[in-house]
């Protein structure tokens, strides 16, 4: 009887120490974070936050006045005033906001050279996020006076002229790190999947960034990456 009962002692030790073991994994819900994933909308201040979705500030806790165009993805902030006390956000010490469950994360000042902070929304989640951004560059271009009698050019200067470029950009999400959305680059993320590898050094041609994209989606399925909540 008596090793009977030391049988059942050391069985139910064993449950318990599983348990105590398990009880960290249960106690959090993993999500799968897809190219569509809705984030919790709200003011995240942190990295961190954002991987764990959980906002630092709700909406409805906040004074704000912003101006988001849902064509080209981004959003610009004027302030931000905590309701509760009156005290108003650095703008800039925020990294993203997030709008109908977007995020938007905030491009560095240069980045865009706008007057008021600025965030781009991340068209597409996962381990490696997608988003875009335009912004105003000035080149120089020659600029030619032709002589109108015989239509040939007798004097040419470089004049400075504006244009809109248009940057993509990969994030890390683990890391936050961003990169140039570029053959070259995507290529550095993938060296481990040999089989992607391959189709994305033969990609050419003028639509390659809209090949690269699809690639991105498979490697992103490929390689999954939760939040947890």
């Amino acid at each position: 009887m008596r090793n009977y009962r030391n049988i059942i002692a050391v069985q139910l030790s064993r449950i318990v120490g599983l348990f105590c073991l398990l009880f960290p994994l249960l106690s959090h819900s993993q999500t799968l974070i897809t190219k569509n994933f809705e984030f919790a909308d709200g003011v995240y201040l942190t990295l961190n936050a954002l991987q764990k979705n959980t906002p630092d500030y709700d909406w409805r806790d906040l004074k704000s006045n912003l101006a988001a165009n849902p064509q080209t993805y981004m959003t610009q902030v004027e302030y931000l005033v905590e309701k509760s006390t009156g005290d108003t956000l650095v703008t800039d010490s925020v990294y993203a906001v997030c709008l109908g469950g977007i995020p938007f994360v905030r491009l560095p000042p240069e980045a865009t050279s706008k007057d008021l902070t600025t965030f781009a929304g991340l068209r597409v989640r996962g381990r490696y996020s997608f988003f875009t951004y335009e912004a105003v560059r000035t080149k120089m271009v020659p600029i030619s006076a032709y002589n109108p009698i015989n239509g040939r050019p007798f004097r040419t200067a470089m004049v400075k002229r504006e244009e809109t470029v248009q940057f993509g950009k990969l994030m890390n999400f683990e890391t936050g790190e961003t990169v140039d959305f570029t053959q070259r680059n995507f290529l550095k993320i993938i060296e481990e999947d040999k089989e992607l590898t391959k189709a994305v050094e033969e990609l050419e041609g003028e639509d390659i960034i809209s090949k690269l994209f699809k690639c991105l989606l498979i490697y992103d399925d490929r390689h999954p990456i939760y939040v947890e909540e």
